[in-house]
Protein backbone atom coordinates (compact mmCIF):
# COMPACT_ATOMS: atom_id res chain seq x y z
CA UNK A 1 0.00 0.00 0.00
CA UNK A 2 1.65 3.82 -0.83
CA UNK A 3 1.15 6.09 1.49
CA UNK A 4 -0.05 9.85 0.18
CA UNK A 5 0.06 12.84 1.40
CA UNK A 6 -1.90 15.94 -0.16
CA UNK A 7 -1.16 19.22 0.51
CA UNK A 8 -3.02 22.16 -0.98
CA UNK A 9 -4.66 25.62 -0.55
CA UNK A 10 -7.65 24.94 -2.43
CA UNK A 11 -10.08 22.77 -0.69
CA UNK A 12 -11.86 21.80 -4.31
CA UNK A 13 -8.52 20.47 -5.61
CA UNK A 14 -7.42 18.43 -2.21
CA UNK A 15 -11.13 16.99 -2.51
CA UNK A 16 -10.78 15.90 -6.21
CA UNK A 17 -7.23 14.76 -5.47
CA UNK A 18 -8.34 12.82 -2.35
CA UNK A 19 -11.65 11.54 -4.40
CA UNK A 20 -9.30 10.22 -6.94
CA UNK A 21 -6.86 7.90 -4.57
CA UNK A 22 -9.67 7.09 -2.24
CA UNK A 23 -10.83 4.79 -5.75
CA UNK A 24 -7.69 2.83 -5.71
CA UNK A 25 -6.92 -0.20 -3.60
CA UNK A 26 -3.28 0.60 -3.24
CA UNK A 27 -2.88 4.02 -2.08
CA UNK A 28 -4.02 5.13 1.37
CA UNK A 29 -4.43 8.31 1.95
CA UNK A 30 -2.73 9.89 4.86
CA UNK A 31 -3.47 13.20 5.38
CA UNK A 32 -4.89 15.90 3.55
CA UNK A 33 -3.86 19.16 4.26
CA UNK A 34 -3.97 23.33 3.43
CA UNK A 35 -1.07 24.21 5.79
CA UNK A 36 2.78 24.21 5.50
CA UNK A 37 3.03 23.48 8.95
CA UNK A 38 0.86 20.45 8.71
CA UNK A 39 2.90 18.95 5.80
CA UNK A 40 6.07 19.04 7.55
CA UNK A 41 4.52 17.59 10.45
CA UNK A 42 3.21 14.80 8.16
CA UNK A 43 6.58 13.81 6.39
CA UNK A 44 8.07 13.59 9.08
CA UNK A 45 5.45 11.90 11.72
CA UNK A 46 3.31 9.52 8.84
CA UNK A 47 6.57 9.05 6.37
CA UNK A 48 5.24 8.84 3.39
CA UNK A 49 5.66 7.07 0.38
CA UNK A 50 4.35 9.90 -1.97
CA UNK A 51 3.31 13.57 -1.28
CA UNK A 52 1.66 15.99 -3.95
CA UNK A 53 2.31 19.48 -3.43
CA UNK A 54 0.67 22.44 -4.84
CA UNK A 55 2.77 25.52 -5.95
CA UNK A 56 1.20 28.13 -3.92
CA UNK A 57 0.38 28.55 -0.37
CA UNK A 58 -0.47 31.44 1.82
CA UNK A 59 2.86 32.01 3.43
CA UNK A 60 5.21 30.48 1.31
CA UNK A 61 5.38 28.82 -2.46
CA UNK A 62 5.09 25.27 -2.99
CA UNK A 63 9.25 25.32 -4.09
CA UNK A 64 9.90 26.53 -1.19
CA UNK A 65 8.21 23.98 0.83
CA UNK A 66 9.84 20.99 -1.75
CA UNK A 67 13.19 22.84 -0.54
CA UNK A 68 12.57 22.19 3.12
CA UNK A 69 11.46 18.84 2.45
CA UNK A 70 14.33 17.81 0.13
CA UNK A 71 17.08 18.98 2.32
CA UNK A 72 15.75 17.61 5.42
CA UNK A 73 13.54 14.28 5.21
CA UNK A 74 13.83 13.82 1.20
CA UNK A 75 10.04 12.12 0.17
CA UNK A 76 9.14 11.41 -3.78
CA UNK A 77 6.72 14.14 -4.72
CA UNK A 78 4.71 15.52 -7.58
CA UNK A 79 4.25 19.33 -7.98
CA UNK A 80 0.22 19.74 -8.78
CA UNK A 81 -0.12 22.94 -11.29
CA UNK A 82 -2.28 24.07 -13.29
CA UNK A 83 -2.64 26.08 -17.06
CA UNK A 84 -1.18 29.69 -15.90
CA UNK A 85 2.64 30.43 -17.09
CA UNK A 86 3.51 31.37 -14.18
CA UNK A 87 2.84 27.67 -12.23
CA UNK A 88 4.17 26.25 -15.66
CA UNK A 89 7.47 27.84 -14.83
CA UNK A 90 7.46 27.02 -11.37
CA UNK A 91 6.48 23.60 -12.17
CA UNK A 92 9.47 22.96 -14.90
CA UNK A 93 11.99 25.02 -11.77
CA UNK A 94 10.54 22.67 -9.31
CA UNK A 95 12.67 19.54 -10.90
CA UNK A 96 15.85 21.00 -9.49
CA UNK A 97 14.39 20.95 -6.57
CA UNK A 98 13.86 17.46 -6.26
CA UNK A 99 10.48 16.85 -7.57
CA UNK A 100 9.93 13.52 -9.40
CA UNK A 101 7.13 15.21 -12.04
CA UNK A 102 4.38 16.55 -11.80
CA UNK A 103 0.74 16.45 -12.30
CA UNK A 104 -2.11 18.58 -13.12
CA UNK A 105 -6.02 18.26 -11.71
CA UNK A 106 -6.80 18.44 -15.41
CA UNK A 107 -5.16 15.00 -16.14
CA UNK A 108 -7.07 11.93 -16.69
CA UNK A 109 -6.87 9.61 -13.42
CA UNK A 110 -5.46 6.90 -14.58
CA UNK A 111 -2.38 8.73 -15.44
CA UNK A 112 -2.46 10.84 -12.11
CA UNK A 113 -2.56 6.72 -10.84
CA UNK A 114 0.27 5.96 -12.67
CA UNK A 115 2.34 9.23 -11.57
CA UNK A 116 1.53 8.58 -8.15
CA UNK A 117 2.79 4.79 -8.30
CA UNK A 118 5.76 5.70 -10.20
CA UNK A 119 6.58 8.36 -8.33
CA UNK A 120 6.24 6.35 -5.20
CA UNK A 121 9.06 3.73 -6.33
CA UNK A 122 11.49 6.53 -7.29
CA UNK A 123 14.61 7.21 -5.49
CA UNK A 124 15.23 10.44 -4.06
CA UNK A 125 18.29 11.79 -2.39
CA UNK A 126 18.88 15.01 -0.31
CA UNK A 127 19.09 18.22 -1.76
CA UNK A 128 22.22 20.03 -1.34
CA UNK A 129 23.35 22.87 -3.66
CA UNK A 130 26.77 21.97 -5.57
CA UNK A 131 29.17 24.15 -7.19
CA UNK A 132 29.41 24.03 -11.14
CA UNK A 133 32.75 21.39 -11.94
CA UNK A 134 35.06 22.43 -14.03
CA UNK A 135 35.30 20.30 -17.18
CA UNK A 136 37.83 20.62 -19.67
CA UNK A 137 36.45 19.60 -22.90
CA UNK A 138 39.18 19.31 -26.22
CA UNK A 139 39.07 22.26 -28.63
CA UNK A 140 37.65 20.46 -32.06
CA UNK A 141 35.42 17.10 -32.28
CA UNK A 142 33.24 16.18 -35.15
CA UNK A 143 30.74 14.05 -32.72
CA UNK A 144 27.16 14.88 -31.90
CA UNK A 145 26.12 14.31 -28.30
CA UNK A 146 22.45 12.99 -27.88
CA UNK A 147 20.84 12.73 -24.58
CA UNK A 148 17.89 10.60 -23.95
CA UNK A 149 15.59 10.67 -20.40
CA UNK A 150 12.12 10.40 -19.37
CA UNK A 151 10.95 11.02 -15.56
CA UNK A 152 13.95 11.67 -13.46
CA UNK A 153 15.85 13.26 -16.17
CA UNK A 154 14.91 17.03 -16.18
CA UNK A 155 17.35 18.25 -13.40
CA UNK A 156 19.87 15.87 -14.66
CA UNK A 157 19.72 17.26 -17.78
CA UNK A 158 20.36 20.41 -16.26
CA UNK A 159 23.27 19.66 -14.50
CA UNK A 160 25.12 18.07 -17.26
CA UNK A 161 24.49 21.14 -19.57
CA UNK A 162 25.34 24.16 -16.98
CA UNK A 163 28.25 22.02 -16.85
CA UNK A 164 29.62 21.86 -19.98
CA UNK A 165 30.90 25.65 -21.35
CA UNK A 166 30.30 27.45 -24.39
CA UNK A 167 33.38 26.25 -26.15
CA UNK A 168 32.26 22.59 -25.98
CA UNK A 169 33.10 21.52 -29.42
CA UNK A 170 29.88 19.60 -30.54
CA UNK A 171 26.23 19.86 -30.81
CA UNK A 172 23.73 18.96 -28.65
CA UNK A 173 20.12 17.19 -28.99
CA UNK A 174 17.76 15.94 -26.27
CA UNK A 175 15.05 14.25 -25.97
CA UNK A 176 13.25 14.33 -22.71
CA UNK A 177 10.17 13.39 -22.53
CA UNK A 178 7.50 16.43 -20.97
CA UNK A 179 4.59 18.26 -22.59
CA UNK A 180 4.40 20.10 -25.40
CA UNK A 181 3.45 23.24 -23.44
CA UNK A 182 6.57 22.79 -21.10
CA UNK A 183 9.65 21.82 -23.25
CA UNK A 184 10.34 25.33 -24.55
CA UNK A 185 10.16 26.95 -20.74
CA UNK A 186 12.42 23.96 -20.06
CA UNK A 187 14.71 25.07 -22.30
CA UNK A 188 14.57 28.78 -21.38
CA UNK A 189 15.29 27.98 -17.95
CA UNK A 190 18.64 26.25 -18.99
CA UNK A 191 19.54 28.95 -21.34
CA UNK A 192 19.38 31.25 -18.83
CA UNK A 193 21.78 28.85 -15.74
CA UNK A 194 24.38 27.73 -18.71
CA UNK A 195 27.00 29.21 -20.92
CA UNK A 196 25.72 27.32 -24.02
CA UNK A 197 23.12 28.04 -26.13
CA UNK A 198 20.20 26.41 -25.46
CA UNK A 199 16.76 26.43 -27.67
CA UNK A 200 13.72 24.39 -28.41
CA UNK A 201 13.18 22.94 -31.47
CA UNK A 202 10.85 24.66 -34.30
CA UNK A 203 11.39 23.30 -37.49
CA UNK A 204 14.66 22.71 -38.51
CA UNK A 205 17.79 24.20 -38.11
CA UNK A 206 21.77 24.02 -38.34
CA UNK A 207 23.80 22.21 -35.66
CA UNK A 208 26.29 23.83 -34.71
CA UNK A 209 28.98 23.58 -31.56
CA UNK A 210 28.47 24.81 -28.49
CA UNK A 211 24.79 24.67 -29.06
CA UNK A 212 22.18 22.77 -27.22
CA UNK A 213 18.73 21.88 -28.68
CA UNK A 214 15.64 20.34 -26.74
CA UNK A 215 12.88 18.50 -28.96
CA UNK A 216 9.68 19.59 -28.47
CA UNK A 217 6.65 17.80 -26.80
CA UNK A 218 4.17 16.56 -28.86
CA UNK A 219 6.86 15.88 -31.61
CA UNK A 220 9.76 14.07 -32.36
CA UNK A 221 13.25 15.03 -33.31
CA UNK A 222 15.67 13.54 -36.20
CA UNK A 223 19.27 14.10 -37.18
CA UNK A 224 19.94 14.82 -41.15
CA UNK A 225 22.56 15.74 -43.02
CA UNK A 226 22.36 18.20 -46.52
CA UNK A 227 25.07 19.91 -48.31
CA UNK A 228 27.91 18.60 -46.03
CA UNK A 229 25.75 20.36 -43.14
CA UNK A 230 24.13 18.75 -40.00
CA UNK A 231 20.56 19.98 -38.82
CA UNK A 232 17.84 18.85 -36.48
CA UNK A 233 14.12 18.90 -37.35
CA UNK A 234 10.70 18.39 -35.78
CA UNK A 235 9.38 15.08 -37.20
CA UNK A 236 5.61 14.21 -36.53
CA UNK A 237 5.42 11.44 -33.60
CA UNK A 238 4.46 7.96 -34.76
CA UNK A 239 4.16 6.16 -31.59
CA UNK A 240 5.19 6.30 -27.40
CA UNK A 241 5.88 9.12 -25.78
CA UNK A 242 7.65 12.24 -27.41
CA UNK A 243 10.10 13.30 -28.46
CA UNK A 244 11.04 9.76 -28.93
CA UNK A 245 14.64 9.05 -27.82
CA UNK A 246 15.07 6.20 -30.00
CA UNK A 247 14.05 8.09 -33.06
CA UNK A 248 16.58 11.24 -32.38
CA UNK A 249 18.94 8.15 -31.29
CA UNK A 250 18.74 6.45 -34.42
CA UNK A 251 19.35 9.36 -36.70
CA UNK A 252 22.17 10.49 -35.08
CA UNK A 253 23.83 6.80 -35.74
CA UNK A 254 22.69 7.19 -39.27
CA UNK A 255 24.06 10.54 -40.42
CA UNK A 256 27.35 10.52 -37.79
CA UNK A 257 28.22 6.89 -37.20
CA UNK A 258 30.95 6.02 -34.70
CA UNK A 259 30.89 9.70 -33.85
CA UNK A 260 27.76 9.72 -32.30
CA UNK A 261 28.37 9.68 -28.25
CA UNK A 262 24.75 8.48 -26.73
CA UNK A 263 23.56 9.04 -22.97
CA UNK A 264 20.44 7.80 -21.17
CA UNK A 265 19.22 8.78 -18.04
CA UNK A 266 16.62 8.39 -15.69
CA UNK A 267 13.38 6.93 -16.96
CA UNK A 268 10.68 4.80 -17.15
CA UNK A 269 10.17 2.15 -20.05
CA UNK A 270 12.61 1.51 -22.73
CA UNK A 271 12.76 4.11 -25.05
CA UNK A 272 16.56 4.19 -26.07
CA UNK A 273 17.24 0.69 -26.04
CA UNK A 274 16.69 0.73 -29.48
CA UNK A 275 18.55 3.73 -30.31
CA UNK A 276 21.18 2.69 -28.50
CA UNK A 277 21.34 -0.53 -30.35
CA UNK A 278 21.81 1.64 -33.60
CA UNK A 279 24.46 3.19 -32.21
CA UNK A 280 26.38 0.73 -31.28
CA UNK A 281 25.70 -1.04 -34.43
CA UNK A 282 27.92 1.97 -36.53
CA UNK A 283 30.43 1.87 -33.65
CA UNK A 284 29.08 4.91 -31.41
CA UNK A 285 29.45 5.25 -27.62
CA UNK A 286 26.62 4.62 -24.95
CA UNK A 287 26.75 5.69 -21.51
CA UNK A 288 23.79 5.19 -18.81
CA UNK A 289 23.04 6.75 -15.49
CA UNK A 290 22.92 4.07 -13.05
CA UNK A 291 20.58 2.64 -10.43
CA UNK A 292 21.95 4.62 -7.49
CA UNK A 293 21.46 7.71 -8.61
CA UNK A 294 18.50 7.57 -11.26
CA UNK A 295 15.22 8.57 -9.77
CA UNK A 296 13.50 5.79 -11.99
CA UNK A 297 15.95 3.32 -13.29
CA UNK A 298 13.76 2.16 -16.34
CA UNK A 299 15.34 3.60 -19.54
CA UNK A 300 18.87 3.14 -18.10
CA UNK A 301 18.50 -0.29 -16.88
CA UNK A 302 16.95 -1.36 -20.10
CA UNK A 303 20.20 -0.53 -22.40
CA UNK A 304 22.56 -1.77 -19.96
CA UNK A 305 20.81 -5.34 -19.86
CA UNK A 306 20.59 -5.44 -23.72
CA UNK A 307 24.11 -5.15 -23.54
CA UNK A 308 24.81 -1.56 -25.79
CA UNK A 309 25.95 0.37 -22.49
CA UNK A 310 29.73 0.86 -23.08
CA UNK A 311 29.62 2.87 -19.28
CA UNK A 312 27.22 2.58 -16.22
CA UNK A 313 27.88 6.03 -14.30
CA UNK A 314 26.61 8.09 -11.23
CA UNK A 315 24.95 11.63 -12.64
CA UNK A 316 28.47 13.44 -11.41
CA UNK A 317 30.58 11.67 -13.18
CA UNK A 318 28.88 11.53 -16.31
CA UNK A 319 29.90 15.48 -17.62
CA UNK A 320 33.49 14.37 -17.28
CA UNK A 321 32.88 11.19 -19.08
CA UNK A 322 31.31 13.37 -21.96
CA UNK A 323 34.16 15.55 -22.03
CA UNK A 324 36.42 12.37 -22.47
CA UNK A 325 34.48 10.61 -25.24
CA UNK A 326 33.67 13.76 -27.49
Amino acid sequence: MIGAVIAHHDSSVRRQFYNILEDSNRIEILQAVSDPTKLFEAVEEDDPDVLLIGLQFDRLSGLDLLDHIMRTDPTPTLMIGDESRRNKEEAVKAFSYGAVDFISPHQREEEILQLIKMAAGSRVKRLIREEKPEIESPDFSDKILVIGSSTGGPPEIERILKSLGDDFPAPIVVAQHMGEEFTSLFADRIDKLSDLKIREVSNEHELKEGEAWIGPGGKDVEIKKSDGKFFVETRTPTKGNTPSVDRLMKSASKVYGKNTLAVILSGMGDDGAIGASYVKSRGGKVLVQDKETSKVYGMPRHVKEQGHADEKLPIDRIPQSIARCI
